[in-house]
């Protein structure tokens, strides 16, 4: 979701290490929770994903072959 960024965070920034697969990930992508897999949590968030669906905004690069990728967590 190109052009998302977090600004900042009023609560307490809560950061959680979460399994991906198979995808790049960059500074300030948005993520939303997979409910497809076990295997992994996060997907990237894309331009029909809805607000209640984001759950968190990555924190470090990864390229595809990453297993994991360190996000905040997104708080309503």
């Amino acid at each position: 979701m190109a052009g998302f960024s977090l600004r900042r965070d009023p609560n307490v920034t809560e950061y959680r290490t979460v399994r991906v697969a198979s995808q790049a990930y960059t500074l300030g992508d948005a993520v939303m929770l997979d409910r497809t897999s076990d295997a992994i949590d996060v997907v990237p968030a894309t331009a029909s994903s809805t607000t209640t669906n984001i759950y968190g905004v990555a924190v470090e690069t990864v390229a595809s072959t990453a297993t994991s990728l360190l996000i905040a967590v997104v708080t309503p």
